[in-house]
């Protein structure tokens, strides 16, 4: 498996021999099965479990159930990477880790993503660790806000967002409202958002502090576009002041890209395709880059 081989009592003992092996530095051994066979082998096993058209055997039921998850689990890693490839360009898109499955289910990646900056004052994206917290329990990467006809800050995926009215008092999350003559929008690294009222005394006023989640297990989150929701092995989600206890920094006018590599997918999903195409084996979808 993978490159190891494993003794089992009937492989005798194992004896080193310095003498008749040669060690060839640059050199890489290839399967010791052709194609063909390996095709062959595949086709009597599809044959023999009954999943295929053949001679009449007795389609032995661990056989089939045993190709039958194989087939399974193959057509869940095709279907991950074409839903990775689908949300590419969405903001904060966290890619399913097609190398990191457990109980039938895939891993989030959960590493940084580029930032693009956007100029505009109601987008934000976090440089680090942490997500954003929002009604409902949601939490999310994607800082693509935008500001309601209430003074809002909302996804267009839903969700509004959640922060402290009170600065003295960081007890109870409410939604983040601003007020109507408010201008000049800043947001600090540190989740400080603060502006400028137009009839006021011109100088900038706290409106609410953002914070960041931090959740115990990120990447057992399950991803709904630009929404994540937590399940029962993330574990615990704390709030904290972005930028301190190792929560990454909000900025403004910023939005971070999917964490996901193109080139990456379709590597593997062309990989996955010939590897269906050797068992005979149907695909769920087409995908042609």
């Amino acid at each position: 498996r993978k490159g190891y081989l494993g003794t089992t009592a009937a492989s005798g003992p194992v004896q080193l021999d310095a003498t008749n092996p040669r060690v060839l530095s640059g050199q890489l051994e290839l399967c010791n099965a052709t194609s063909l066979e390996q095709q062959k082998t595949a086709q009597a096993l599809l044959v023999f479990a009954g999943l295929r058209a053949g001679p009449a055997s007795s389609h032995p039921q661990r056989a089939r159930e045993d190709l039958l998850q194989v087939m399974a689990e193959h057509d869940q890693l095709y279907r991950a990477c074409l839903e990775n490839l689908r949300h590419q360009t969405d903001a904060g898109y966290r890619a399913s880790d097609i190398f990191a499955r457990r109980g039938g289910r895939l891993r989030l990646k959960t590493t940084q993503g580029p930032l693009r900056e956007t100029k505009s004052p109601y987008t934000m994206a976090i440089d680090g660790d942490g997500y954003f917290l929002l009604e409902g329990g949601k939490l999310s990467r994607c800082g693509s806000f935008q500001m309601n006809k209430d003074g809002e800050l909302v996804l267009l995926e839903g969700g509004r967002l959640l922060g402290y009215a009170d600065p003295e008092r960081q007890e109870s999350l409410q939604v983040v409202h601003i007020p109507a003559d408010m201008s000049n929008l800043e947001l600090k690294g540190d989740g400080t958002l603060m502006g400028t009222r137009l009839n006021g005394s011109g100088r900038p006023e706290w409106i609410a502090q953002i914070p960041l989640a931090r959740v115990g297990n990120e990447g057992w989150m399950t991803q709904n576009r630009a929404l994540l929701d937590l399940t029962p092995e993330t574990g615990s989600v704390l709030p904290g002041v972005p930028g301190r206890d190792g929560l990454g920094v909000v900025a403004q006018g910023y939005l971070e890209s999917s964490n996901l590599s193109a080139f990456e997918q379709i590597k593997m999903l062309h990989a996955l395709r010939n590897y269906a195409q050797l068992l005979g084996m149907p695909l769920f979808d087409e995908y042609q880059p």
